[in-house]
């Protein structure tokens, strides 16, 4: 049996703007360290699967936050040395001290939420999760409250598109760990979604919030079969890849 795993992020604790109630693009530095730990997490797959960082990816979009975000996990899965000081990251400022040696990163504009339109009046007024709750709930809405919007729909289109392409790099090429570091409701609720084929939060375990994680875990057989399955906060959830790639 050979496993590979894609962790699917939400971006680190970042502080956010009272103007548009989004985050700013920076990390807490308390959260570097908790992404770290998180990292840590995957030692024993590392150990287990020979898994190096020549066999590993990180996506994320163009924002400073996500692809910190995923370096301070990589540090921490696989024990990464730093140039100079010490081997934990407690700053944004401090990934920078630590080599990244032989994984692949990349910006993917599908982990950006840039093309999409939004009411930002709601979003202001309700937050996002009071916004989440209005875009799941009229998934292919065109308006809200009389203002043009991204239907649901096609966010969850773009999240399928990207994570079709992951797992391609897991199956059909030489990686065996990636990362997708990006954005809330519009990114990385929508990826998930349509690993589970639903439109509800409620189906996913709800709302991601900062530093929220899911493994998307994927098995190959001796005679060649894959079958996956997501994990989310102890939860297994049955992937059909499929169903995944039939749309």
């Amino acid at each position: 049996m050979t496993q590979k795993r894609i962790l699917i992020t939400r971006h680190g604790i970042a502080p956010q703007n009272p103007e548009t109630g989004g985050s700013i693009d920076k990390l807490f530095p308390e959260s570097v360290t908790n992404l770290y730990n998180k990292g840590a997490d995957f030692s024993d797959y590392i150990v287990l699967n020979d898994v190096v960082p020549e066999r590993t990816f990180l996506d994320h979009s163009n924002k400073k936050r996500t692809k910190d975000t995923g370096r301070a996990i990589l540090i921490g899965a696989f024990a990464l040395a730093p140039k100079e000081g010490g081997f934990v990251p407690r700053s944004q400022e401090d990934l920078d001290r630590f080599g990244y040696d032989g994984i692949e990163m990349k910006e993917d504009a599908r982990l950006d939420y840039g093309n999409f339109m939004f009411n930002e009046d709601i979003i202001k007024a309700e937050g996002q999760e009071g916004y989440m709750k209005r875009w799941t709930e009229n998934p292919f809405a065109k308006t809200m409250e009389g203002k043009t919007i991204t239907p649901f729909v096609y966010a969850i289109q773009v999240g399928r598109d990207y994570i079709k392409d992951a797992i391609r790099k897991a199956t059909e090429g030489d990686k065996d760990l990636g990362i997708a570091a990006t954005h809330g409701g519009s990114n990385v609720d929508p990826i998930v979604m349509a690993l589970l084929d639903t439109k509800r939060l409620e189906d996913i375990g709800g709302m991601f919030q900062m530093e929220d994680n899911a493994q998307l875990v994927i098995d190959q057989s001796r005679g060649g079969v894959y079958t996956a399955r997501l994990e989310r906060d102890g939860v297994d959830y049955k992937v059909d890849l499929d169903s995944v790639f039939s749309i």
